[in-house]
């Protein structure tokens, strides 16, 4: 529609795509005739449907410079609505291997979910065209960049050939290349009313009327996400979390959780576990176990085994370090080092009772004491 030194160009078209989604856009366009060249603006509202079913919307504003035998054009992109809609969540039980502390818990990533969602992106494109003699059409050369709220942000080329087919008819082929959609070949026909009159224009007045150039489709990412969900291990004869508390040599102080472990032999504590890590010593320093306990260290590459209900037997996580030396308790602050209660385990530790005075390395008067277990080197000097 022709107006006071230019034209509008109101637009209503569908769209289908080669996976037998639709779509749709409507938009107006106001152009401006300057000397030799045309100034043009416009806003859009796109509306397609994705490959599995998915509904998005976008945006776009449009700005432009046509001349002779140059243009120049840039598109914005604006997502509207819903921008990311999930399509599928598979769960997959996880064999159990991911085991971890946290806190005086132990947990394992026993089921991983695979999320599946598309993404609408927005974004902005420029390109550069040159028109390409007397034949009805022109070759472009373009950046875009384009992010979504997940997925990230790419940055990628195109160029590509548009013309006319018959005055009525346009059509284009693109080729574009990102890291994220790779390289890719596209293209399309459009039929317009109004027109030249003949397979190009043949002045710059005839470019009033010619097609805004855009992406009428909105750029949809396709992401998978991966939440491995991460449960308490619990015991199979007492149906509650295994407990640990943690030992280390750092010092006094320390709340026992695997993040800020005691810094020294504590008092005794009411956890299913005793965990004295690898490559740590104590001097003058002793403990008594909790009835049901274990008094395990870690290091000389023992494995300490834990029946869970949730993944079965596991072996407890290293955190010094597996390969490491065992712990060691020397010169005993009492005449034991280790006093044992009912129903526990003590393995893995090393005793090196030197020193003045009487001292042995591990009082046990209650039934039901296991020292097996890889207890390895009790050592009494």
């Amino acid at each position: 529609m022709f107006a006071d030194n230019g034209a509008w160009i109101i637009e209503a078209q569908g769209l289908l795509t080669n996976t037998a989604s639709g779509g749709g856009s409507v938009g107006v366009n106001r152009r401006f005739l300057a000397d030799d060249s045309i100034i043009g603006g416009g806003f859009w509202y796109d509306v397609n449907e994705s490959p599995n079913g998915n509904v998005f919307q976008q945006t776009v504003f449009s700005l432009e410079l046509l001349q002779d035998d140059w243009s120049f054009r840039a598109n914005g992109h604006l997502p509207v609505g819903p921008e990311v809609r999930n399509v599928a969540n598979q769960s997959v039980l996880g064999p159990g291997g991911n085991v971890q502390f946290q806190n005086n818990n132990l947990l394992a990533g026993n089921t991983t979910t695979f999320r599946f969602d598309e993404t609408a992106m927005r974004g902005i494109e420029i390109e550069i065209a040159r028109s390409v003699g007397d034949w009805s059409g022109e070759v472009f050369v373009g950046y875009y960049n384009f992010q979504g709220k997940i997925g990230g942000s790419i940055d990628g080329i195109k160029g590509g050939v548009r013309g006319y087919v018959t005055p009525r008819i346009a059509g284009n082929i693109t080729i574009a290349d990102d890291p994220i959609f790779g390289t890719n070949v596209y293209g399309g026909f459009t039929w317009f009313l109004g027109g030249t009159g003949g397979n190009a224009p043949q002045t710059i007045e005839d470019k009033l009327t010619i097609p805004v150039e855009r992406n009428h489709q909105v750029v949809i990412n396709d992401s998978q996400t991966f939440i491995n969900n991460l449960v308490i291990l619990t015991d199979p004869g007492t149906n509650q979390p295994i407990t640990v508390t943690h030992i280390n040599d750092t010092g006094a102080g320390g709340t026992g959780t695997f993040e800020d472990p005691f810094g020294a032999l504590p008092g005794t504590q009411l956890t299913d576990i005793a965990y004295v890590h690898s490559n740590t010593l104590f001097t003058n320093q002793d403990y008594a176990l909790n009835p049901n306990q274990r008094f395990l260290g870690e290091g000389n590459n023992n494995n300490h085994l834990v029946d869970t209900n949730e993944i079965g037997v596991v072996n407890l996580p290293a955190v010094n370090g597996i390969g490491a030396p065992r712990p060691v308790i020397q010169a005993p602050n009492g005449q034991f080092a280790l006093n044992s209660a009912a129903n526990t385990e003590i393995s893995n530790i090393n005793i090196d009772n030197s020193g003045p005075g009487l001292r042995a390395g591990i009082f046990a008067d209650a039934g039901n004491v296991n020292e097996g277990g890889g207890l390895g080197v009790v050592d009494e000097m």
